[in-house]
């Protein structure tokens, strides 16, 4: 038995476990991996079969959810040692410590730490803050874990935290049987210069194996007459090169058709634009099909933040495409310049250039194909075999034959409460339904009997008037007149009845300080922000394009100084015409969770009270619902371009105008670290 020690997040580290478990034979391999929440990397563990598709053999819930890395931690160390001991575990994989505790690398049992990442020495996970970090000194991770706009994880830590577990994280690494493994010298590299007392611990390159085929021959030259084509796969985050691209997008399209192909949420900023075609999501089995239908002249892989391996390198390899990439990284060190692929600054106009002179240069192109098509691409089994040999032969006794019996029947009951699971589920949702169908069959019969006894009363009433009784020799003779009447005349209208609107704001509800935290919380929960999260609210749609643009200029450098600061709209959907001339900005705001769009205004008070400070899109924002803001005991910013001489504050300290986005940046700090928006007004 082999234990992996991993979180739940995906990405390339869930992909290396699901690959290695499939493709071992030697050892039968566990993986225990943290579930995390908007508040804690790891409220729960779950230990799972990767290479076996069923649900989790076991679950354990932590009355101390940890918040990103713990140094210790009494609780996990005493589900850990249950499963090593239960299941007679004899090695350790530790793929990420995320969500876990230090004790996975104080068993004593022979244990890898795989350098996927930087992380816990790095909150920021790739060491990245203004360019990558070379160290880390205490005020530089001050500034990080305030400021780093990748550092979006971990609001409820402090800086003494992570001084902590980086000194226990140091002294576990160094012990003897813990080895390091890392997909690259890059990566380890930069390990090692950010942790100097570890650069000597002896290290292990084991490069990333991958189960996409190779090609049998180099793709075909461009057709006479057709555009070239270049291809960006993999997710085009910021520290993936969301920026350099967009700069260099303008020049790139007058030389080729572009396919950003597993963009994510990020590419939709460019959907639409004249020859560029997204593909936000893809299946990896369909990788194949796709690069070969687009059949791309190049493939571009644009980080700014040096990669620890790249899959998305050696996918390009297997394929046959050749690749231009930043020159920083595991690209430098896994690309040949000038024979496997094409280097380049980290820099637009590097890229453009490059991309130019390779496109336009006979030859260059074809020959890159025929390097690739020679260049082995490293298998699975190659993958695992070179841990394998890191680690002690497996064992034969008859304690590894009780663990594998264990674990068919966890596997056994798993599937069945799954079953289970689903027959409740589905039962619950039909009961629901008929519950709401009934509830809403009565709320009808309900409201029609109120509208019954209201008109029988009103009826009676009238019956028993004196007006009613003089009146009948009239109704009599009405009902004479309509009998004979004509039709109507054509074109005669019957004008409505005036009908009157009121648009005076309503009160909100009055809320203790406990009954507050749980709107905020609530409030919260619906966006995944963390309770410790702060939020600028906005409510209804920008007025026009020149309104939205405004706004994106406060909040990106509102949010952008703040970690724990994001914007909310209610009212408006990322389609609405207003964001028509702004549409990249917003949508990569709302990728990297700065901006957040609710269609609705439904819940227009709860979004009021969970609120810590409210930005007035215009003049007509301001005077709608500057007052309940007001009541509501937030901080009220006001842009120069939406003056309201009539509208008279109940609290003018709590105005403040912000004539730009510095003195709105230095307006909301002043507030927002001197005010705890947990209590009632």
């Amino acid at each position: 038995m082999q234990l992996h020690i991993s979180h739940s997040w995906g990405g390339g580290t869930d992909r290396w476990i699901l690959d290695y478990c499939r493709t071992d034979t030697t050892r039968r391999n566990l993986l225990l991996r943290s579930r995390s929440h908007r508040n804690a990397a790891g409220f729960r563990l779950e230990l799972v079969e990767p290479a076996v598709d069923a649900p989790p053999l076991l679950a354990w819930d932590l009355a101390l959810p940890i918040r990103a890395c713990a140094p210790s931690h009494p609780e996990y160390a005493a589900v850990l040692d249950a499963v090593l001991t239960d299941f007679h575990v004899g090695s350790i994989l530790v793929s990420s410590l995320i969500g876990h505790s230090l004790e996975a690398l104080s068993s004593g049992l022979p244990t890898v730490v795989v350098l996927h990442d930087l992380f816990p020495f790095c909150p920021a996970l790739f060491a990245c803050f203004d360019g990558a970090c070379s160290d880390c000194p205490p005020a530089r991770l001050t500034t990080c874990l305030q400021g780093n706009p990748l550092n979006v994880f971990w609001h409820n830590t402090v800086d003494a935290d992570w001084h902590r577990l980086r000194s226990a994280y140091a002294a576990l690494i160094a012990r003897p049987e813990v080895r390091v493994a890392a997909p690259s010298r890059s990566i380890h590299d930069r390990w090692a210069a950010l942790q100097p007392g570890l650069a000597g611990k002896a290290w292990t390159r084991i490069e990333h194996g991958i189960a996409l085929p190779p090609t049998s021959s180099p793709g075909a030259p461009t057709p006479a007459g057709r555009r070239p084509r270049l291809l960006v796969p993999g997710r085009l985050a910021p520290h993936k090169g969301l920026n350099l691209l967009r700069q260099a997008l303008p020049a790139l399209c007058r030389h080729a058709d572009i396919l950003l192909l597993g963009s994510g949420d990020f590419g939709r900023a460019f959907k639409g634009m004249a020859g560029i075609e997204v593909i936000e999501h893809y299946a990896h089995a369909e990788l194949p099909r796709i690069v070969r239908d687009f059949a791309p002249d190049l493939a571009l892989l644009v980080s700014v933040l040096p990669e620890s391996f790249s899959y998305t390198l050696s996918e390009m390899f297997a394929l046959g495409v050749p690749v231009a990439a930043t020159g920083i990284g595991a690209f430098a060190e896994r690309i040949d310049d000038g024979l496997t692929g094409l280097l380049f600054a980290p820099d637009a106009d590097a890229l453009v250039r490059t991309v130019s002179t390779c496109l336009t240069q006979a030859g260059q192109l074809e020959a890159l194909r025929r390097n690739l098509v020679a260049r082995p691409v490293r298998g699975l089994d190659d993958m695992v075999a070179a841990y394998n040999a890191l680690l002690p032969a497996p064992g034969t006794g008859p304690e590894a034959g009780t663990a594998g019996r264990r674990l068919d029947a966890l596997h056994r009951r798993a599937i069945e409460d799954a079953r289970h699971h689903q027959e409740a589920s589905a039962l619950r949702d039909t009961v629901q339904h008929q519950a709401a169908a009934l509830n809403a069959r009565d709320d009808r019969i309900a409201r029609l009997e109120e509208q019954v006894h209201h008109l029988d009363t009103r009826l009676r009433e009238l019956h028993a008037s004196r007006s009613w009784r003089l009146s009948a020799p009239l109704r009599v003779l009405g009902r004479g007149a309509r009998r004979f009447a004509g039709p109507a005349l054509p074109g005669k209208a019957v004008a409505p009845a005036p009908q009157t609107m009121t648009a005076a704001p309503h009160p909100l509800p009055v809320l203790d300080a406990a009954a507050r935290r749980e709107v905020r919380g609530r409030v919260r929960h619906w966006f995944g922000i963390p309770d410790q999260g702060r939020i600028l609210l906005s409510l209804g749609a920008p007025a026009d394009s020149a309104t939205a643009r405004r706004y994106l200029a406060l909040v990106r450098p509102l949010t952008a100084a703040r970690n724990d600061l994001c914007a909310i709209i209610a009212g408006v959907t990322p389609d609405a015409p207003c964001w028509n001339d702004c549409r990249e900005d917003m949508a990569t705001l709302v990728a990297t969770r700065q901006l957040f769009l609710a269609e609705s205004l439904h819940d227009r008070d709860a979004f009021l009270l969970a609120a810590d400070a409210f930005l007035a899109l215009d003049a007509t924002s301001l005077e709608r619902d500057g007052a309940n803001a007001l009541e509501a005991g937030l901080l009220i910013l006001r842009p120069a371009a939406c003056p309201t001489p009539g509208w008279q504050p109940a609290a003018p300290h709590r105005v403040i105008d912000a004539p730009s986005a510095e003195a709105a940046r230095l307006a909301l700090q002043a507030w927002l670290d001197g005010h705890h928006q947990d209590q009632a007004p």
